[in-house]
């Protein structure tokens, strides 16, 4: 899993180290996603946000409110600008990022469209 292999490098630049939550079940404890925010080299209290659900959780508002959270969280970090993408066809996390007051700046092409999300805080 590439989460848990990038792990020991942040640990050694903790400054540039993305700040990480685990999504897991109520009841049972079970891993159910992950969300993190990572500090932009470039541009100064900006982050990129990447998350993932699990597909049985989809559709329930659980990256909704889990994003809406790290946001609240996000400003005691020093945190002012967020910056995430969405590959085309991607409806659920486009929806995810606009439920939360995220706005689209932009459009490239890598190997698919990519909207670009921003959100100052």
């Amino acid at each position: 899993m590439v989460w848990f292999d990038t792990y020991e490098e942040d640990l050694k630049v903790p400054e540039k180290a993305p700040l990480r939550w685990v999504i897991r079940e109520s009841q049972t404890g079970k891993y159910a996603g992950e969300l993190s925010i990572r500090p932009v080299e470039s541009r100064e209290n900006v982050f990129w946000m990447g998350y993932y659900l699990a597909y049985d959780h989809w559709g329930k508002g659980v990256m909704t409110a889990a994003v809406a959270a790290v946001l609240d969280l996000a400003p005691k970090e020093n945190v002012r600008i967020i910056t995430a993408g969405v590959k085309e066809g991607n409806i659920g996390s486009r929806r995810v990022l606009e439920k939360n007051g995220f706005r689209m700046v932009g459009e490239h092409l890598e190997e698919t469209l990519v909207w670009d999300f921003e959100r100052d805080l």
